[in-house]
């Protein structure tokens, strides 16, 4: 899917620039950040925040100027699927819920009734509340490739419908 450039209430949904480089590693570079996500290692070196601006498919999160995470929804062969992060000094602040309502209203915007995909880390409930106040339900139980834990972890899949997107927003 494209990298359009969202604006919601406090963020903007935007592609990586080279000089967001240094705010990617201060805040993914976090035990408690990259332990729940799928693809970085542990420990996360410099040079992968400057890979990441340069090769991203996902949008990164602007807030007051910083860029404070990632989000983005990709093709995969069993549909598309949302992914996120955000740093640890941002948590709790609804910021993660509304950067995905304000993809989730673009992509459903372009793809119709198309459904989304996503997972969450048993040991992850704030993933699964983003989740669950955008409508996804659970699917069951699977396994997620974590990098920086070394492999195959428990963890739960979950589906989002249109339908079930906008009954949440009204």
């Amino acid at each position: 899917m494209p990298q359009p450039i969202l604006r919601s209430q406090r963020l903007t949904l935007r592609p990586a620039r080279p000089d967001d480089a240094g705010d990617v590693y201060r805040n993914i570079n976090d035990w408690d950040v990259i332990s729940m996500i799928a693809r970085p290692p542990w420990p996360y070196p410099r040079e992968l925040a400057d890979e990441f601006v340069r090769t991203a498919s996902s949008s990164v999160i602007e807030y007051e100027g910083e860029v404070v995470g990632a989000i983005g929804i990709a093709g995969r062969t069993h549909g598309y699927n949302l992914g996120f992060w955000l740093g640890k000094r941002y948590w709790g602040r609804g910021l993660m819920t509304e950067a995905a309502t304000a993809l989730l209203q673009s992509f459903f915007a372009q793809m119709g009734d198309e459904a989304v995909h996503s997972a969450y880390l048993v040991d992850n409930p704030a993933s699964w509340r983003v989740q669950e106040k955008l409508g996804f339900v659970n699917v069951g139980p699977c396994r997620l490739n974590i990098n920086s834990r070394g492999g195959d972890q428990p963890g739960v899949e979950t589906l989002l419908t249109r339908q079930a997107f906008e009954a949440r927003l009204s």
